[in-house]
């Protein structure tokens, strides 16, 4: 007698009642029209809600949960990658500042230690040129006050 009056209820209930998404719908849908998991704080007794239903609740909620929190992840890597890509110079400009501080420093003192080599080596062959000219010089005018005064005019 009970499995008639269930076919007879079967048979009285249209098809499109019995589609993927009313399937999961029944009475308390209705009455409260649960489509999320927040929806179920209406009902006073959660028995009376099919299980599955509340399964696919949990499922798209936790769904929503994991999308949120791989965004954020993505959002917190991005970040990550922007610092880093900031940063990454960062440590390496004050050493850099005093190696070319200690470069030019120690490159100004040998140019200096160079010209001053150059200079005193230039100064002495300035000097013996100097004395090669004056020897001769004086020569000449020895040369000059030996001869008669006669002479010295022609």
């Amino acid at each position: 007698m009970i499995q008639r009056q269930i076919v007879q209820c079967c048979k009285l209930v249209p098809k499109r009642f019995f589609t993927l998404s009313n399937r999961y719908m029944g009475p308390l849908y209705q009455k409260y029209k649960i489509t999320k998991l927040e929806d179920l704080n209406k009902i006073e007794n959660i028995e009376d809600i099919d299980p599955q239903l509340l399964k696919r609740l949990i499922d798209e909620r936790t769904d929503t949960l994991n999308s949120e929190n791989e965004l954020k992840m993505l959002k917190e890597l991005t970040e990550e990658q922007n610092n880093i890509r900031k940063t990454t110079l960062r440590p390496f400009i004050r050493p850099a500042w005093v190696l070319f501080l200690m470069s030019s420093t120690v490159y100004m003192g040998w140019q200096f230690y160079w010209w001053y080599c150059e200079t005193h080596r230039k100064e002495a062959e300035l000097k013996s040129e100097v004395d090669t000219l004056e020897t001769e010089l004086d020569t000449l005018l020895d040369e000059k006050k030996n001869k008669p005064w006669y002479r010295r005019i022609f």
